[in-house]
């Protein structure tokens, strides 16, 4: 079969061709990397975080209106559903965070308290221990104020939003997540002093 060859284009047109094919390359590897690295199991507990290394997007790639030049940060998503978990943590490790993931809330409350991340992002609605209770925990504990607790959930009434707050959450997410919405979050935990 023989390929149809590509229009040309202008270079209007091209730049963000080109930045697409670069995104795509670099998701490519890293999905890649992310599956070659040692996995936490029941039997291997120990986490072993990749190196924080600062990640610039191709000029204009984001379009979602945050700054470009990012410092990584180190953070723990707990997210019971594995499909999300997934999703979150392979977009955050594109964007050079280190991410450990934890699938409720028991799990999630020992890799905060262990691991002493700048971020946790905590769906709220966690069988074992609900994210409200590990973000009251977490900030019950010596050293939990330091952490920036984001909760995901699937309901954004008032009611909702001031549950969250009262349980310790620095910020209350709405699923499903608008394009850039967390990022604009973690760059606010960066520029906090």
């Amino acid at each position: 079969m023989n390929a149809v060859p590509e229009p040309a284009r202008s270079p209007k047109e091209a730049a963000p061709v080109a930045a697409e094919a670069q995104l795509h390359q670099a998701a490519h590897d890293q999905l890649e990397a992310v599956e070659n690295e040692p996995h936490q199991t029941k039997d291997n507990p120990q986490t072993v975080w990749p190196p924080l290394t600062a990640v610039a997007a191709p000029a204009g790639a984001d379009g979602d209106g945050v700054s470009v030049d990012r410092q990584p940060l180190k953070i723990v998503l707990v997210e019971d559903d594995a499909d999300s978990r997934r999703m979150l943590e392979t977009m955050l490790r594109l964007r050079g965070h280190a991410v450990r993931t934890a699938r409720d809330g028991e799990e999630g409350l020992a890799a905060i308290l262990a691991d002493r991340p700048a971020v946790a992002v905590v769906d709220v609605g966690l069988p074992a221990l609900d994210g409200c209770e590990v973000a009251r925990r977490v900030r019950q504990a010596q050293d939990g104020k330091a952490v920036y607790l984001v909760a995901l959930t699937g309901y954004g009434q008032t009611e909702d939003r001031k549950r969250v707050f009262d349980a310790g959450f620095d910020e209350h997410l709405v699923k499903p997540l608008k394009r850039g919405e967390l990022e604009q979050v973690l760059d606010r935990v960066r520029r906090r002093p």
